[in-house]
């Protein structure tokens, strides 16, 4: 294992951010429609190559789009998707996530029925649906999934150990990926990787040994590169995904311990060309004995990470019902903790009435929520990715007969 290098900032240190409001952005006329799918979601097929992942992510609100599809670069790009049918479309529309290539009647977008419906006001969706075809705008959004910085999977076509294909599955931010490079130690440089198709790079016999990649992306800052030692392990499988982010060491001769500190993400912040916003104990433990004071004058310091599996006694899947429930017509499930090295991408809860599974939609940060949850008690189960590749934890009764 080796560490990633970056900065950090303390909370508390002064730092002027641009104030976003959607008003001062410029919003782009165009047509959008919808493609035909039994169960609302996205399609697991679609050309950029993300596989299951492009079914669900975004709680199945993706697109496919053409005249932005740019080689394949949109892959993974956030937009906000608007209708303008008056009494039928609400202001805000709907976030969607671009997971294919798609053309339709003269259209930009081609959603998931999901996505479709929900730029319509409430019980307006099916009117909307009638329509086929609706003129629109769209505003390109920064994505924000808690907990990524650049997230990635072998795809599902490459062989061990002569063929590598890697699918960016998110990167985060308002960036595009447009190159990857594996770094090949015999020669000491940087190997372009072939883009495939969609958000696909691949390359032929691969280096043995843990993989280190650089990702580079174009945003608002440019054109920049995002590495990643360690990236891909020596023994590597066909469709596990892998993200970046952790220990944590400072590196202030004289100030800063060797081992640093394990800290567990709970929100979403930037600073000055920072990875992480610690909370000051956090900060603090950096610091050799008597030294924790004069780490807090710094404000910013270089660091060290490394992604490491999170170990709390006595748990596997911890969640909580969160504040925001109402019994019984809302529920709102909040994630606090998955045992490993783990992710969560999903929810489902079971309906009994239906004998199916059926997904809660991610509310925000790490918040899944349903209307008019079953009643009795209530089975959830939780799809997270890791070493394993995708794999679902089941929680039979996790809730009794729901009580916010």
């Amino acid at each position: 294992m080796s560490f990633r290098y970056s900065s950090m900032l303390l909370p508390g240190t002064m730092l002027l951010l641009p104030a976003y409001c959607y008003s001062q952005f410029t919003f782009t006329s165009s047509r959008a429609s919808f493609y035909g799918s039994p169960d609302g979601l996205g399609t697991p097929s679609g050309a950029c190559g993300f596989g299951t992942y492009g079914k669900t992510v975004n709680d199945a609100n993706v697109a496919g789009v053409s005249s932005l599809w740019n080689n394949g670069t949109a892959c993974g790009t956030c937009y906000q998707v608007r209708c303008n049918v008056p009494d039928v479309c609400t202001d805000y529309g709907v976030f969607v996530v671009v997971t294919d290539y798609g053309e339709g009647d003269d259209t930009d977008f081609v959603l998931s029925p999901r996505a479709y419906g929900r730029m319509a006001l409430a019980d307006k969706s099916e009117e909307l649906y009638t329509f086929g075809v609706v003129d629109v705008e769209f505003l390109r959004v920064p994505c924000r999934f808690r907990g990524y910085n650049v997230n990635f999977k072998v795809h599902e076509n490459s062989k061990f150990p002569q063929y590598l294909a890697v699918a960016t599955l998110y990167v985060g931010g308002q960036n595009d990926v447009l190159a990857v490079e594996m770094w090949q130690e015999d020669c000491k440089e940087w190997m372009p990787m072939k883009r495939a198709f969609g958000a696909v790079f691949d390359i032929f016999y691969p280096p043995p040994g843990p993989m280190n990649l650089r990702f580079q992306v174009s945003g608002s800052a440019g054109l920049t590169w995002v590495v990643a030692n360690n990236a891909i392990p020596k023994i590597w499988k066909a469709g596990v995904a892998y993200d970046l982010l952790l220990r944590v060491r400072c590196n202030v001769p004289d100030v800063c311990t060797d081992y640093g500190v394990h800290v567990v993400v709970t929100d979403y912040g930037e600073g000055d060309d920072t990875d992480f916003i610690l909370s000051p104990r956090a900060f603090g433990r950096m610091a050799l004995v008597d030294k924790s004071e004069e780490l807090y004058t710094f404000g910013v310091v270089d660091v060290e990470f490394l992604r490491v599996p999170c170990r709390f006694r006595g748990y596997n899947v911890k969640f909580k019902v969160h504040e925001n429930s109402k019994y019984p017509q809302y529920l709102a499930v909040s994630m606090l903790y998955v045992g490993g090295q783990n992710d969560v991408q999903a929810v489902e809860i079971w309906q009994e009435d239906c004998k199916d599974w059926v997904p809660m939609r991610r509310a925000f940060g790490a918040v899944f929520d349903i209307s008019n949850p079953p009643p009795g008690a209530i089975n959830l189960r939780f799809q997270v990715s890791g070493s394993a590749g995708l794999t679902w934890v089941v929680a039979n009764n996790a809730i009794p007969k729901f009580v916010a």
